[in-house]
């Protein structure tokens, strides 16, 4: 049996077109989601860098917590305390993780993929692959982006999801440690 990325060239060529469009929205449609993901974890970063500024700044209740460790209240609530600001500290930096553009692949250089488009030497060489290749061939190296950008975005979705998890989390037990005061 041969592997699917062989298939597209047993095809018409209206067929490859046809597949080509599908393969060129899908990638608007990964594009359109990679950024909205950027905007959902530039969101929760601020919230968390917000709430974690307000909890450690001057009129917030570190001090408190670790100056007056007297009680077992106030010895809970200094944990719980530190264990939210671990956990926002946490959530903002898996934000950024997920921010962070995905510039290495292990592909070589194609006229499709724009991290790969990066790695010809001279816009002549760039030029001449792409009068060099064949519909069936670019629609191949389409597949070939479209399935990364797919991982991309499975993997900002996962970051950002335990972003949220941990913001909500650390905010919530700083608000509970500062209520058991």
């Amino acid at each position: 049996m041969q592997a699917s990325h062989e298939i597209i060239y047993e095809v018409s060529p209206g067929e490859i077109v046809d597949r080509t469009k599908f393969l060129w929205n899908q990638q608007r449609y990964l594009i359109e989601n990679i950024k909205l993901a950027d905007t959902k974890a530039g969101f929760v970063m601020t919230i968390s860098a917000a709430v974690l500024s307000a909890s450690l700044s001057p009129g917030g209740r570190l001090s408190f917590h670790l100056s007056k460790l007297s009680s077992v209240r106030s010895y809970f609530g200094t944990i719980l305390f530190v264990v939210g600001l671990v956990a926002l500290i946490a959530s903002t930096l898996f934000s950024a993780w997920s921010i962070k553009p995905r510039l290495r692949t292990s592909a070589p250089a194609s006229p499709v993929s724009w991290v790969n488009l990066a790695r010809y030497k001279t816009p002549q060489a760039f030029r001449d692959a792409n009068r060099a290749m064949t519909e069936g061939h670019a629609a191949d190296l389409l597949c070939e982006q479209v399935y990364y950008m797919a991982r991309i975005c499975v993997q900002k979705h996962h970051l950002i999801s335990t972003s949220i998890l941990l913001a909500l989390s650390g905010g919530f037990l700083v608000a509970a440690a500062i209520a058991i005061r």
